[in-house]
């Protein structure tokens, strides 16, 4: 499984040494990787089966802390032009809003969009993994939930929200007990 984190490992710092040519085929490779992961969040176990390869995946610590790192700090290298494929008359408009250095949807670029789809398909993983895996205050998933709570910054309500969706699912199957 941790091959399988190249593609999420590229968009998080600090990023592995890739080859420029390579990043617009890796951001295709997010966008497809990161779907899977969507659909995995659909698939549930049943009571009297084993746990499901995905959860029991997750129970890695390597694993699990290279996906919450990506939702919590992924990001495009600062240092490669994703391409052209910018609406007409956008050109120049991509980039940040004024509040808080938070990127703005209506401007961003078609790279900026596709990363940000990425993010919340993993983010729809972990609140579905949440209501799978069991509630162990030590465990990677549930310790940096607290976290984003914690924070609860309005420059990453995404987070937040994120973490009371987990944290509810937890509750739902009965496994948040404290």
């Amino acid at each position: 499984m941790i091959g399988l984190l190249d593609p999420i490992k590229a968009f998080t710092p600090p990023r592995q040494a890739v080859s420029e040519a390579w990043w617009d085929s890796l951001l295709l490779i997010l966008q497809q990787y990161c779907q899977c992961l969507e659909q995995l969040a659909s698939l549930e176990s049943t009571p009297t089966g084993p746990p499901l390869r995905h959860v029991a995946a997750c129970s890695d610590e390597t694993v699990i802390n290279e996906i919450l790192d990506f939702a919590e700090h992924g990001d495009l290298p600062p240092d490669h032009d994703f391409g052209s494929d910018e609406e007409e008359g956008e050109e120049g408009t991509a980039g940040t809003s004024a509040k808080n250095g938070v990127s703005d949807p209506a401007v961003q670029n078609p790279a900026q969009k596709a990363l940000g789809k990425a993010k919340a398909n993993v983010v729809s993983f972990l609140t579905s993994l949440c209501w799978e895996l069991p509630y162990d205050p030590a465990s990677p998933v549930w310790r940096r939930m607290r976290s984003w709570l914690a924070k609860a910054t309005d420059d990453r309500e995404d987070l937040t929200n994120a973490a009371l969706m987990c944290f509810a699912n937890g509750v739902r199957s009965g496994e948040y007990f404290s």
